[in-house]
This record gives C-alpha cells, structure tokens and sequence, in this order.
C-alpha cells in the first residue's frame, strides 16, 4: 500500500512538472519575438498594428520591410491592417501588398519565425466593378485562413486547444471607396508583458476621415497639432544646446518599455541612446534641424490614444552633403494634461 502511494505520489509530481515545462516551452511565453513584415510593390497605403502606423508608402514603391513590434502587442486581440488609398478614383492600378505577423524566439535565427497572421491584397485579382469586389471579399485570397494555433507545439494548427486564434481577413471600402479601403486581420493570443502605459492615457480628439479632418483643419491645428508642435520646439531647443541628459530625459517611458519588450537593460539602451545623440552632436556634417509646421500633420492612432507629427520625424540630424538622414520619431500619449514620449 506504502509504494502504491509513493507511485501515485510520483506520477502527480511528474505530472505538474510536464505541466510546467510545457508551460516554459510555450512560444507565447519563452521570450517571444514578434516582427511585422511587408511586402509591396505598386500600391499606396499605410500598414498598421493594433491601429498604430509601422510604416506609410504613398509614393507606391516596391518594398520588402521587416521589424520588431513587441512593443505594440498586447494580451487579447491584436490587428494587422491595411488602409489602402487608390491611384485614382477607384483604380489599383495593378499594385500588390502582403503584411505578415511572425513569431519566433528572441535570439533565434530567421528560420525558426513561424506565420501567426497574414493580409495580402492583389488587385488584378479585382473582377468587374471594383468597388462591388471589394464589398464581395475579392482581391485577398492569398490572406491567411481563420484557424487556431497550439504555441506549446510550434503553433501547429490545432482546432480544440490551440491558444492562439486567427480569424478571417476581412476587407472593405472607408466610407467611400475614393478615400480608401481598409483590410484587416484579428489575432488572439496572451503575452508575458505588462500593460503599455499608453493605453491608458487620454482619448485624442481627431475623426476617422481624412475629408473631416481637411474640412476643420484650423480646429485640429489648434487643438492637436500646434500644441504638440510647441513640444517639438522644446525638445528640438534642448537637444540644439547640447543638453542631451535633459534631452534623453523625456525618453525615460520609452525606453524602460523598449527594454521590456526586447528583453535588454534599461540602463544600457539609455546610455546607447544617448551616445547617439552626443555622435550626433559633435558630428560637424551633422546639423540638427526642426522641420516646418506645413509638414506637421497628426497621424493619430485608431484607438486615438498615441499621436505623432508628420511623416517619418519632426526632428533630424541631417547631412546635407551626403544627404543622409538621422531620424527621431516620436509618438506621444496624453495623461493628467501632459503630452508623454511613449514610442
């Protein structure tokens, strides 16, 4: 009876530590590596994660672009998405563009990233009228299919138990298939991360339509864009004087979260950071500049809570006999009244 307890006793140990090293072997868990890629060519868009702009193209060239995102992700549903504008008035013009979601290990080669989302659109795939298409769920056939994933077994498809769920791509016209088209994807899953500081923070009033913010634009300058432009000055002003400690101060939420997210030192990615600027700095090919007003419109992002100012950054080193850029993007939050550098 002794040893027949002492068995049932070992199997119930073995069996919690199976539970936990599966638990430890989850790819959802074990410092995960999320990377948003796009390939395109011929289509102006802007491609998004969870609402916020990784990268805009309305020039329509051919591209192939991959980055981390971990920093965008979140426990529960996330979204890959496209909006898509035409050439002309309902015209595509031939253009293409897949935006894939991976997920592999920190650290780990290339080939160890596994598909979790994708959202590809093909305009030749466009039958008829193409805005009559659109509205049928033409043009995306090569997306994703909606399926389920076990991430405790290389996110093998699994439809009973698998803890990462993919649900079909969807696309359709914004409000006027003229202003756009918005594809998109929802991805469920759970990561190791805590709760971003920015999705807590106040809403942004701006509206959905490009056509509504034209049409009240001395509103929006006045309410959003110039004050987030005074901002701007000051940290421009403050990295011109060579105050890079003041400067790399404003950056401290983003950089505690950046080394959260990629697994690195805070202290570390802080002193990298500003090494950079002090290169910069002392760089007499470099010349810090601030860019206009003219070119400050907001971009804001769909859940309205992170915002930033023109295209690619309002602030650049710039080498003007080499033509080489040195950017510094940044997206702001609003909480208790005060604008903070979040991403």
């Amino acid at each position: 009876m002794q040893n027949f307890k002492q068995i049932i006793l070992l199997l119930l140990i073995y069996s919690f530590m199976s539970v936990n090293v599966m638990a430890e072997d989850s790819m959802l868990t074990d410092q995960p590596y999320y990377t948003y890629q796009i390939e395109s060519k011929g289509l102006l868009y802007e491609a998004k994660i969870n609402g916020v702009i990784i990268h805009r193209d309305l020039e329509g060239r051919q591209i192939v672009t991959e980055e981390p995102i971990n920093y965008f992700m979140r426990s529960g549903k996330n979204r890959i998405a496209l909006t898509l504008y035409p050439w002309e008035e309902e015209r595509y013009d031939g253009g293409s563009i897949t935006v894939s979601l991976y997920l592999n290990k920190y650290g780990e080669s290339d080939s160890g990233k596994v598909l979790i989302g994708q959202i590809a659109f093909d305009s030749n795939a466009l039958l008829g009228d193409e805005a009559e298409a659109i509205v049928n769920q033409q043009g995306i056939d090569l997306s994703m299919p909606p399926v389920k994933l076990d991430s405790k077994n290389r996110l093998q498809r699994d439809d009973e138990n698998g803890d990462v769920v993919v649900h079909p791509a969807r696309i359709e016209p914004i409000v006027a298939l003229a202003e756009g088209t918005y594809l998109y994807q929802d991805i469920e899953l759970e990561v190791p991360f805590p709760r971003w500081g920015y999705l807590d923070a106040e809403l942004i009033e701006f509206p959905d339509s490009f056509e509504e913010y034209r049409s009240n634009i001395d509103y929006y300058d006045k309410h959003l864009g110039d004050p987030l432009y005074e901002v701007h000055k000051q940290l421009f002003e403050q990295l011109k004087s060579g105050d890079v400690e003041g400067f790399a101060s404003h950056f401290k939420e983003r950089i505690h979260e950046t080394a959260i997210a990629l697994y690195s030192d805070e202290d570390e990615l802080m002193e990298d950071f500003k090494k950079g600027l002090k290169a910069n700095l002392s760089d007499p090919d470099y010349v810090v500049r601030l860019k206009e007003t003219k070119v400050a419109r907001p971009s804001v992002s769909d859940d309205k809570r992170l915002v930033k100012l023109g295209g690619s950054s309002m602030i650049q080193f710039y080498d003007e006999k080499n033509s080489i850029y040195s950017h510094y993007p940044i997206r702001f939050y609003k909480k208790d009244g005060k604008w903070i550098i979040s991403r």
